[in-house]
């Protein structure tokens, strides 16, 4: 990320640029993304990098269901033929 290898081993969480919500205050934290990056990291290496993932609740746009998304479903202890039951 921001130009820094890291070896596929290593990788612990693949992310999206929208999901990145340090970026949003870069101009705070450096000036530039790959500041922010350094930035957010020495942050959670203060933390001893424990981190969360935060998540809001709010009200569907469904009415009274939700939408359910790939990131719901990795979340679940299923194998294949649960996944297909669900679907």
């Amino acid at each position: 990320m921001f130009g820094n290898r890291r070896l596929a081993k290593n990788i612990k969480i693949i992310s999206t640029n929208n999901a990145i919500k340090f970026a949003k205050f870069a101009d705070i934290m450096g000036g530039t993304l790959p500041a922010a990056y350094d930035y957010w990291c020495g942050k959670v290496r203060d933390d001893n990098c424990t981190w969360g993932i935060v998540k809001t609740d709010h009200s569907s746009k469904l009415d009274d269901v939700q939408q359910m998304s790939y990131q719901m479903i990795n979340t679940l202890p299923c194998t294949i033929s649960d996944i297909e039951k669900i679907s």
